[in-house]
């Protein structure tokens, strides 16, 4: 997708009205994101889309965690069901993005880069990423713009129907993403999604670190964390809350953990041990060295770099390989300074222009 061609779509008012602005102002993207979804599963899984959710949603129990911790999420889930004319209940399921994952209904790209650099020598605090998912999600993103009764504006990065997947807010701190889906995971914790959008409701930084090391969590997840004072990266799963290299003023991650022992059970296979390596180690050979510079310049240059063709960190979507392989759906940095800006690319950066907005 252009950057320039990625929907921004205001929402405001109660949760459920939320909700319904995004099902209304995205109906059409979210009916193609339920078709497609549903193909992808029913490609998967004998029995249908029906029976994949009859079964997902029994052998699981999200809802009391959101309940707990999240509550107004659950009639913006609602409002964006009836906004864009779709079941409830399928819209609550594009909401388990990384549940899905681990539970065994689809393929799990291991993709994913990110960054966070402390403020120093004059250059703000900067967290980055690149938001890497299957390439049969190309063509949904969109930007949400929420304005709530907590302050806003706060700028969510999303697919169509979903509530959000990393963003940044008005009120001077910003929060991204990586899946650790080696990492152990509960059927009742709570889920990334609501994870992300919970602790994007706090206050400041240090409210939203404190909700990221207080709930429950249903899935293995690497948060980074960000204002004008400083960053943190935090790997979280069902069992247990590490800090990545804490204190530490440049930090880079991929889908690996690199600080968490909390491992799954039985295991995922072997293939993220390649790329998510390789990416790692190509972000740390860039940003390693504090003597070199790590300005807007470098960090765009490192979102979009491609230093192993087979594992990059910015990765065009291949029309020719499976609507399963990942691909970047866009990249996002965010500034911390006197203000906070939001730089970001509707699609790989290597292959598609920035845009920026003042956040607040």
């Amino acid at each position: 997708m252009r950057t320039d061609a990625m929907p921004i779509v205001d929402i405001a008012g109660s949760p459920h009205q939320r909700g319904r602005a995004h099902g209304e102002a995205l109906r059409p993207q979210i009916a193609e994101m339920v078709g497609r979804w549903s193909r992808r599963v029913e490609q998967r899984t004998s029995g249908g889309v029906g029976a994949f959710l009859d079964r997902f949603l029994a052998e699981t129990d999200f809802r009391p965690a959101i309940a707990r911790w999240t509550p107004k999420l659950e009639a913006e889930i609602r409002g964006i069901a009836d906004g864009a004319r779709q079941p409830e209940e399928i819209i609550f399921a594009l909401q388990l993005l990384d549940e899905e994952w681990w539970y065994g209904g689809a393929e799990w790209p291991a993709h994913c880069s990110s960054l966070a650099l402390a403020p120093r020598g004059g250059q703000p605090a900067r967290v980055a990423q690149t938001l890497d998912l299957p390439q049969w999600r190309e063509g949904l993103q969109a930007v949400l713009r929420i304005t709530d009764a907590e302050g806003g504006p706060a700028y969510l990065f999303t697919c169509a129907g979903m509530i959000g997947l990393m963003g940044v807010t008005a009120r001077g701190f910003g929060l991204c993403v990586n899946t650790l889906i080696q990492l152990s995971h509960s059927r009742t914790g709570l889920p990334v999604a609501f994870v992300v959008r919970g602790a994007l409701a706090q206050p400041d930084r240090a409210a939203a670190t404190q909700f990221l090391t207080a709930v429950d969590h249903a899935s293995g997840q690497n948060y980074v964390v960000g204002d004008r004072h400083g960053v943190a990266m935090l790997e979280c799963s069902a069992g247990a809350k590490a800090e990545h290299r804490a204190g530490a003023d440049r930090l880079w991650h991929t889908n690996h953990p690199l600080a968490s022992r909390d491992l799954a059970a039985g295991g995922i296979g072997d293939d993220w041990r390649t790329d998510s390596v390789l990416r790692c180690a190509a972000l740390e050979r860039r940003l390693a060295d504090p003597a070199t510079p790590a300005g807007l310049a470098a960090v765009k240059a490192v979102l979009a770099s491609r230093d192993d063709p087979a594992s990059p960190v910015s990765i065009v979507p291949d029309p020719a390989a499976s609507p399963d392989k990942g691909c970047t759906l866009t990249a996002v940095i965010y500034e911390f300074g006197d203000a906070t800006t939001l730089h970001y690319t509707g699609g790989a950066p290597s292959a598609t222009d920035w845009a920026t907005l003042r956040v607040g």
